[in-house]
């Protein structure tokens, strides 16, 4: 495990700035649904107009006997110097996702976006806690369930099981 101090991180300097000022990812935010954009399409868009190469990264693993998705956006710095500091993670808990760090509640740049001018960020969202194109059902509803697997549904009691054994040392594992 390895980690930038304080200092090491103020020694970074100015140079946060975002090339195209975060308007790119803020269109894609305003043109989906709900805010919910897919972030493969972040991977789509030019690194040079972002300040750095993003791809997003599903890891399919087993636990309980099960299949579980974590995904990743990769924010890979194009500055040279990035690569001589650790990978800085970002890892969601509660009901947080991804979007909670690459943009703010007004679609605009959140702080993932500026420490990757420097630094090589992975946003980490747990499994379940992300669902291409968003959720459509109030949080209230039944039928709104986590996303455990990112290409398909689940039944009903599918749900019902996963959810009884979702723990920390799944989200570890992932």
């Amino acid at each position: 495990m390895s980690r930038l101090g304080e200092a090491e991180f103020r020694a970074l300097g100015a140079g946060f700035d975002l090339p195209d000022g975060g308007r790119s990812i803020a269109r894609l935010a305003e043109q989906a649904p709900g805010g919910a954009f897919d972030p493969r399409d972040v991977a789509k868009l030019p690194a040079q107009q972002l300040g750095y190469k993003a791809d997003w990264v599903v890891e399919r693993f087993r636990r309980y006997n099960l299949e579980w998705d974590i995904a990743g956006l990769r924010l890979e710095s194009l500055e040279p110097e990035a690569k001589n500091y650790p990978w800085f993670i970002v890892m969601n808990g509660g009901a947080a996702n991804l979007y909670e760090f690459l943009v703010d509640l007004k679609n605009r740049p959140g702080w993932a976006q500026y420490l990757a001018q420097k630094l090589n960020v992975m946003i980490v969202t747990i499994p379940g806690n992300f669902k291409y194109g968003g959720w459509e059902q109030p949080i209230a509803d039944a039928k709104r369930q986590p996303a455990y697997l990112l290409d398909r549904d689940l039944s009903m009691d599918e749900y019902e099981v996963r959810n009884a054994i979702y723990t920390n040392s799944l989200i570890m594992q992932g």
